[in-house]
C-alpha cells in the first residue's frame, strides 16, 4: 500500500522499546513519511512544543501508552494542557476497554499490539486524510 499522497508528513513516535521504535520509524519511513522520536511522554511533550513554536506542528503522534517515567497518560493530559489537535494513535497490547478508560476523554485512535506492516500503514493513512 503506497500513501504517495502523504509523502513527507511529520510524524512523532513514541516508543520506549527499542526494537518496536526502530521497526516501525522503519515501516514509516518506507512510506516517505518524516519519522521523529522519542523515547517517553516527556521527551515528546519537549519535541512536540519546540515544533509547535517553529509553527511546524507534528502531523500524527504515534504512542505507546506504558513507558517507564513520563507514560504515554501522562502525556495526553500534557496534550490536552497545550490544546494540541494533533491527532494520536495508540500502540498497545494493553486490554481494549483498559486503553478506552485510560483515555477517556482524549480524541486518540488505537492500533493493537501485535499488528502488521499493512494495519499499521492504514491506519496512519486513515487518521492522515481526515487532517
Amino acid at each position: 500500500m503506497k500513501t504517495t499522497n502523504m509523502a513527507g508528513r511529520h510524524i512523532l513516535l513514541v516508543e520506549d522499546e527499542h526494537y518496536m521504535a526502530n521497526s516501525i520509524k522503519f515501516i514509516l519511513s518506507l512510506e516517505n513519511y518524516r519519522v521523529a522520536t522519542a523515547g517517553d511522554g516527556r521527551e515528546a511533550i519537549q519535541k512536540i512544543v519546540a515544533e509547535m513554536q517553529q509553527s511546524h506542528p507534528f502531523d500524527l503522534i504515534v504512542a505507546d501508552i506504558w513507558m517507564p517515567g513520563f507514560s504515554g497518560v501522562e502525556m495526553f493530559r500534557e496534550l490536552d494542557k497545550l490544546k494540541s489537535n494533533t491527532p494520536v494513535l495508540v500502540i498497545t497490547a494493553m486490554d481494549r476497554n483498559r486503553v478506552a478508560e485510560i483515555t477517556a476523554g482524549s480524541p486518540v485512535e488505537y492500533i493493537f499490539k501485535p499488528f502488521d506492516d499493512a494495519a499499521l500503514l492504514e491506519r496512519v493513512g486513515h487518521i492522515l486524510k481526515k487532517d
